[in-house]
């Protein structure tokens, strides 16, 4: 076998092995696998978690945690033996936090590993990953005094629809606070660089003692708004303090908006005709397609038709639709275009005019030609590589006749 080949061939399989090691074959953990917890001076936990290994034989599993917080845990257990494909076995971690701990966010990570790296039969030495999986457990700490975290939940709407403002309110003070908010929304006038605002909200209020959640929560109908981008501001008032969030959403309706279209051909080509088109749709919209009739300008007479292939279009997605036009035999010249977009029972139409110019960069070559070259090329290499495969094999063949003498 030729030589480049053959470390081609190794190369692809190495990848194959290392993507399916590490992606496909992991072992399991199960358990608090994530977990959260708020500071509580001495408290005290037991965590069960269980291992089960996924190897066409048996193997080792080393148990290991890392993280901070690793001086407050102890593990039942350091490594499962042996353990057998399918089979299943649980360990334990005992926590026990100090009286004090530094206020922020303490992480501990719980893990399982393969004591060996996986081979193309699964398991063993060589060439391989040995795969690694871990849970986690999080032990956030209190400010002293009055301390949050907020973040807001918003969602993109239909013209029409209310959208909801959620404001998620962790108070992670030692403080017990009143809470209250104020969200206002904007529209947003790119262009000028100015924003208005719409509308002020208020939420209810309500009391977080240290280390509680909850959630605030205002809607707003938008039949009033117009279709675009819109800016959310929310001030959450505790206390005498105040937090500022903000993001942005959009308010939309079933409409994809032709944007442009190609306006200049060359004459005897292959064109492409690209179609730039927006979704202004909360979701995803399938199978839609564009067609494109171009007329004579004096004649009333339709010269092309043509169609762009189906596809999908993401929520909000900006994309190009392309279709082809031969403009063989066409005359140069300027002509009428009618774009017509199809989509979930409607349509979406703009006019305009392609122009087709005269090609003077050489002779007209088409998409069937270009391909037609490709294919030969191809088929070229591949003779040669075999001729050349073939002479190494004869010339082993004489070589081996000549020692037999």
């Amino acid at each position: 076998m030729n030589k480049k080949i053959f470390i081609f061939i190794f190369l692809f399989l190495f990848l194959v092995i290392i993507f399916n090691s590490t992606l496909i074959t992991a072992p399991g953990i199960a358990g608090a696998v994530y977990e959260v917890l708020f500071f509580e001076p001495g408290l005290e936990k037991t965590y069960v978690y269980h291992v089960d290994s996924n190897t066409i034989r048996p193997m080792d599993h080393y148990i290991d945690m890392n993280g901070d917080l690793t001086p407050y845990f102890t593990l039942s257990t350091s490594v499962f033996e042996d353990l057998a494909p399918g089979e299943l076995r649980s360990f334990e971690a005992h926590m026990k936090l100090p009286q004090e701990l530094e206020p922020g966010e303490h992480r501990l990570y719980i893990c399982a590993t393969e004591a060996e790296g996986r081979t193309p039969e699964g398991a063993g030495a060589g060439i391989g990953t040995r795969v690694r999986v871990c849970a986690v457990i999080i032990v956030i700490s209190p400010h002293l005094g009055k301390h949050v975290e907020v973040s807001m939940d918003v969602e993109n709407v239909a013209k029409g629809e209310d959208a909801e403002f959620k404001l998620n309110v962790f108070n992670i003070g030692t403080e017990a606070i009143d809470i209250h908010s104020v969200i206002d929304i904007y529209s947003q006038e790119v262009s000028a660089g100015k924003e208005t605002k719409i509308v002020t909200l208020k939420t209810d209020k309500d009391y977080l003692v240290s280390g509680q959640k909850t959630t605030l929560s205002a809607s707003h109908n938008t039949s009033d708004m117009d279709i675009g981008e819109y800016k959310v501001k929310a001030i959450l008032y505790y206390d005498g303090l105040q937090e500022t969030v903000e993001k942005t959403f959009r308010v939309g309706e079933l409409n994809i908006e032709i944007l442009e279209f190609t306006e200049e051909v060359s004459q005897n080509q292959l064109n492409p005709i690209n179609v730039k088109v927006k979704n202004g749709w909360k979701g995803e919209i399938k199978d839609i397609y564009a067609s494109i009739e171009v007329k004579h300008p004096t004649k009333n007479l339709v010269i092309a038709t043509i169609k762009t292939p189906p596809t999908n279009i993401k929520a909000w997605e900006t994309r190009n639709l392309v279709a082809y036009w031969d403009t063989t035999g066409i005359e140069t010249g300027e002509y009428d275009a009618k774009v017509v977009l199809h989509y979930e029972d409607k349509t979406t139409v703009k006019e305009g005019k392609i122009k087709v110019k005269e090609f003077v960069e050489g002779p007209a070559i088409s998409l069937t030609a270009i391909l037609l070259f490709m294919l030969i090329i191809a088929v070229l290499v591949l003779i040669i590589l075999i001729i050349h495969m073939m002479k190494k094999r004869q010339g082993r063949v004489v070589k081996k006749k000549k020692i037999k003498k």
